[in-house]
C-alpha cells in the first residue's frame, strides 16, 4: 500500500487482521516529488469526523492531539474576486 494517509491507515489495519504489509511510496521523496506535474503539500488536516473513523478503526492516540491546531474555518477566494468562508457548521459569504 502507499505511504499516504489511506495507505498508512489500511497497511495498520490488515497488520491488526494479521497480513503482512509492505508500505511502498511511489515518490522517493514526497515532500519535493511531483505527482501529476504539481507540486504536493505536506500538511495534514483532519476534522472532528475523520479523528471518529480513525477511533473507530482503532489507528487513533489521543497524545497526537498535542501536536494538533483548532482549525475554525478555511476560505476560498476565486479568480473572479468572490471568497467564501468555510465553517464545519456551514457556509458563509466572505
Amino acid at each position: 500500500v502507499g505511504a499516504g494517509p489511506v495507505g498508512m491507515t489500511l497497511s495498520i489495519l490488515l497488520a491488526k487482521k494479521g497480513f503482512e504489509v509492505d508500505v511502498i511510496e511511489r515518490r522517493t521523496n514526497p515532500n519535493t516529488g511531483l505527482q501529476h506535474n504539481e507540486w504536493r503539500s505536506t500538511n495534514f488536516t483532519i476534522i472532528d469526523r475523520g479523528i471518529k473513523g480513525f477511533r473507530r478503526a482503532g489507528v487513533w492516540d489521543d497524545g497526537l492531539l498535542e501536536y494538533t491546531s483548532k482549525i475554525k474555518y478555511f476560505q476560498v477566494n476565486l479568480e473572479n474576486g468572490d471568497s467564501y468562508r468555510f465553517t464545519y457548521g456551514g457556509v458563509s459569504n466572505g
